[in-house]
């Protein structure tokens, strides 16, 4: 919904004119328990859907300092993934996870080649407890609970996002989840704009044109600004 819906019963998506891939990586009691699952589902992504331009990771794996490509064996098997999509033109989003961890995020966010995304409120929504407490909120703050390190990339709206939710319902959330769809839907608009442009060409859009915002640990990240990343990939 916040990638691509369509407005009809919740708040329009990113990119309502978006084709989407669902692909279940969570197992039957909707817990994210393997990463063996998690991989196969990039597998399956580069060997059957060739079409998919962004993929969007709204869960995390364990929790690391800086990039993680060589931290553990799924570390390693996620970055040669992720790598791969990448080389062919496809970028992995991924959250950061909610933990309220200034020097740590999770995987696959905190692998190189991904696009790791922390969240910002969108707007003055009051006090917000979610593992922490944030009494005061506004417009592009940036969240307690975001994890944070030197991987982060990008920042975007994670609360509170009301959008489509299960049986046609409109479901609010806050978290990192919400931030990455964001991107997602801002990658899917930069690709209308300029089909042709290469993975690194809508990173760097999207990087270059942000408002940059620094969290508690001192560390800066631009949050997305997509009318002006939209410019810049048209140049």
């Amino acid at each position: 919904g916040i990638t691509a819906g369509g407005g009809r019963g919740a708040p329009r998506g990113m990119a309502p004119d978006a084709d989407l891939v669902a692909v279940r990586v969570l197992d039957r009691t909707g817990a994210a328990s393997s990463g063996t699952q998690f991989l196969k589902s990039f597998d399956w992504i580069l060997s059957s859907q060739p079409a998919v331009r962004v993929v969007n990771a709204s869960l995390t794996f364990g929790s690391f300092a800086g990039h993680c490509d060589t931290a553990s064996a799924l570390t390693m098997a996620l970055a040669q993934a992720v790598n791969t999509l990448r080389a062919r033109g496809t970028l992995t989003v991924a959250s950061a996870g909610n933990n309220a961890n200034k020097s740590e995020i999770g995987a696959p966010a905190c692998i190189s080649s991904a696009i790791a995304v922390g969240a910002v409120y969108d707007g003055n929504v009051g006090t917000i407890s979610f593992g922490c407490t944030d009494g005061s909120t506004a417009a592009d703050k940036i969240t307690c609970f975001s994890n944070s390190s030197s991987a982060i990339d990008l920042l975007a709206p994670g609360a509170a996002i009301a959008a489509s939710g299960m049986g046609g319902d409109v479901a609010g959330f806050a978290g990192t989840s919400q931030a990455a769809p964001h991107v997602a839907g801002a990658l899917a608009l930069l690709l209308q704009a300029n089909p042709a442009a290469t993975a690194d060409q809508l990173e760097v859009a999207l990087k270059s044109s942000g408002q940059p915002l620094t969290d508690t640990n001192g560390i800066t990240s631009p949050r997305i600004e997509v009318r002006s990343a939209v410019d810049v990939i048209k140049r």
